[in-house]
């Protein structure tokens, strides 16, 4: 260090511009009196280590990527991820893309909602340019580098992660292919594949519910709300005390019989009813 600052202390500060001005001093790191971590502990030989750069060595030498990790431990007397990842984006630029992170060795840490790829699309994959990257990754001219990226099939859209199904709504209420809603009690509406809407209305029966003498129609309960409520038939109320006159006995034609029911008021009546077929003589 001394040395250093003795030659800086000569260094000429009025040259000819084709000399320039640039600091040409420079005292190299003295190995010898660097002491490096033992070698379970050392994360520089962690680049010869096949399982996790043995793809790459034939192509990029990683010796002398472990000399500038060492150095940068001789100057700072730690190493961190930031030593290691030159040599993984000298491969990535030869086309050689490796996974060597993990929980344990330099974890990428990306924001909640977005994954790691160690080699992911140099370009943001978003509602406008889906098809294209999808269909077309070259069209992307960035190259492929770490990052974080939705996961897949979900696009970027407001500074969010979305599915592609939902980067253009099939109306203004904002519904998306796969929602379905209802408008009113009767009709049903589905947001189709494609962004077309389609409705369909519920028919309810047109015939009433039609109940036998002495019995009325009413609304079966929780179904007052519905779109086609049901009904049921159930006994009409007596009058209390009523008070029956003597019943009208009918005259019966061909093929009748007389008969007495209850009316609405509770009173026998006579009725004339044609005789079952398997009755007839």
């Amino acid at each position: 260090e001394d040395a250093d600052k003795f030659g800086k202390s000569w260094k000429a500060t009025e040259l000819p511009p084709v000399l320039g001005t640039e600091e040409q001093c420079s005292v190299n790191v003295n190995k010898n009196n660097c002491t490096l971590p033992p070698a379970e502990n050392d994360l520089c030989l962690k680049l010869l280590d096949t399982a996790l750069f043995g793809r790459c060595h034939a192509v990029v030498e990683p010796e002398p990527f472990v000399n500038l990790c060492h150095e940068s431990w001789c100057h700072n007397n730690h190493t961190g991820c930031q030593d290691l990842e030159p040599y993984a984006k000298e491969c990535q630029a030869t086309g050689i893309c490796l996974s060597w992170r993990g929980p344990d060795l330099c974890p990428y840490q990306c924001p909640p909602g977005l994954q790691y790829q160690a080699c992911g699309l140099g370009c943001d994959i978003t509602c406008d340019n889906v098809e294209l990257y999808r269909k077309n990754p070259s069209a992307c001219a960035a190259p492929n580098s770490e990052s974080c990226v939705c996961p897949y099939p979900q696009v970027w859209k407001n500074n969010s992660c979305v599915p592609e199904n939902q980067c253009q709504p099939c109306d203004v209420e904002g519904h998306y292919p796969g929602d379905s809603w209802h408008p009113d009690i009767c009709t049903t509406c589905t947001c189709q594949v494609g962004n077309s809407v389609q409705c369909q209305r519920t028919q309810c029966p047109s015939t009433a519910t039609v109940c036998e003498r002495g019995f009325k129609s009413i609304v079966v309960q929780g179904t007052e709300a519905d779109c086609c409520p049901k009904y049921m038939c159930v006994l009409e109320p007596r009058e209390q005390e009523a008070t029956c006159p003597p019943p009208q006995q009918p005259v019966c034609g061909y093929g009748q019989v007389l008969k007495t029911e209850s009316g609405p008021n509770g009173c026998q009546e006579f009725i004339c009813q044609c005789v079952p077929s398997d009755e007839c003589p």
